[in-house]
């Protein structure tokens, strides 16, 4: 018998936080030095008015497996904002409670920690967000907005850097070319008129090109989740309250996917847009939150929409070029806890990380469905119990697109 599951955290989650994305909205955004470069763009149909396209999680996914992150005392987390994988490492995030960067073998043995924080040279005071080295030598964190902190895999303190303008994300395009966003936008070149989101820059600050000025005011104040993301080799922007998603290059910007989505009515984000204004519209319309991952065989992209107590989600498949969307079904009690993804894991898996409290709350409803579990895994869920406590570690749950 399959059972439906009910996401009510994300219900939550939608009711507190004032950072959205709006889907299919559009907005005039100013360039400087650089045109948005025309080119084939991959549309992905998104229509969750009809259901012949939407699938239970299990006919979605074909595998899934855990990692428990070991608990000492300095490799406490408290919430996990990112995870990068490096040399078969796990590198995991936590800027907001623990403020601290801890790395972790496979099997979730805990390694090291990634620098410290402090006000010395070879420490940062605030974690804005970590990125990648381009060539996975090195973790840069962008320290307190402005200065970059490079340290190798086992934690050591390599270089500093610092940045004439402030950034709330970061990412290489390659070892001397970096891509950030600020939500208010910076002044580029004391033009006070223009203040973009997006800057391609080399390490030291000197802009190459710049786009999408900031449209938040006084009465408007949302952004949307990390615009900037890099899979792979390749780095991707998505503006903010945009349905498009930019390749990045040291030329130019490229459309490379657009979202349609049936039934949903555009908003236009110009000076008159207040945040009751978004609200409203959030409340009536599914909307992309800037939550996705570009898979070798798929996309995934989040639309939320506060109607709805769990997170839609819709997979497009590059092969079939096609799109479909989950009902919410699931058979495997390993996707009880399906929250938005923090990383990519080699071509095709998704992971999401549980509290271990929030683990522990559902462990009978979790064991009701065990009868479910595939062959060959009815003991998974004792493993994942076994010495689980309230106070441990999240868990990293991995799971593998099959479409």
């Amino acid at each position: 018998m399959k059972t439906v599951k009910s996401f009510s955290i994300f219900l939550c989650f939608i009711l507190i936080t004032f950072i959205f994305a709006g889907c299919n909205h559009s907005s005039k955004n100013k360039t400087s030095n650089s045109g948005i470069n025309d080119h084939s763009v991959v549309e992905i149909d998104v229509n969750y008015e009809s259901s012949s396209d939407c699938l239970p999680f299990d006919s979605l996914f074909d595998d899934v497996f855990f990692v428990k992150l070991e608990t000492t005392e300095k490799s406490l987390i408290g919430r996990i904002s990112q995870v990068l994988f490096v040399d078969n490492k796990i590198t995991v995030v936590d800027e907001e409670i623990a403020k601290n960067i801890s790395v972790f073998d496979m099997s979730g043995h805990f390694l090291n920690n990634i620098g410290n924080i402090g006000g010395g040279p070879e420490e940062y005071s605030r974690i804005k967000c970590v990125a990648l080295y381009p060539d996975s030598s090195m973790i840069v964190v962008n320290d307190n907005a402005t200065h970059l902190k490079y340290y190798n895999i086992d934690g050591a303190f390599v270089k500093g850097g610092k940045l004439p303008y402030e950034n709330d994300i970061i990412e290489f395009l390659s070892n001397k070319t970096i891509v950030t966003d600020r939500a208010i936008g910076n002044q580029i070149d004391n033009n006070k008129d223009y203040l973009p989101r997006f800057i391609l820059s080399d390490t030291s600050g000197k802009v190459y090109y710049s786009a999408f000025e900031t449209v938040n005011n006084k009465k408007f104040h949302q952004v949307t989740f990390f615009p900037v993301r890099k899979y792979g080799d390749q780095v991707f922007y998505n503006p903010s309250f945009s349905d498009t998603i930019y390749q990045v290059d040291i030329n130019g910007l490229t459309p490379k996917y657009v979202f349609k989505m049936k039934g949903v009515k555009p908003l236009v984000i110009d000076k008159n847009i207040t945040d009751q204004i978004m609200d409203d519209y959030h409340k009536k319309y599914p909307f992309f939150n800037g939550e996705w991952f570009d898979l070798e065989n798929s996309v995934y992209v989040t639309f939320m929409h506060q109607i709805i107590p769990w997170e839609r989600f819709t997979l497009y498949s590059k092969k079939q070029q096609k799109s479909f969307c989950s009902t919410g079904e699931l058979y495997n009690p390993l996707f009880y806890f399906w929250h938005t993804p923090k990383a990519r894991y080699k071509d095709n898996y998704l992971v999401s990380s549980v509290s271990a409290a929030e683990l522990l709350s559902r462990k009978e409803d979790m064991y009701n469905l065990k009868q479910n579990l595939p062959k060959g895994k009815e003991d998974i869920l004792d493993d994942l119990f076994q010495d689980l406590t309230e106070d441990d570690n999240p868990v990293l749950f991995f799971y593998r697109v099959n479409i």
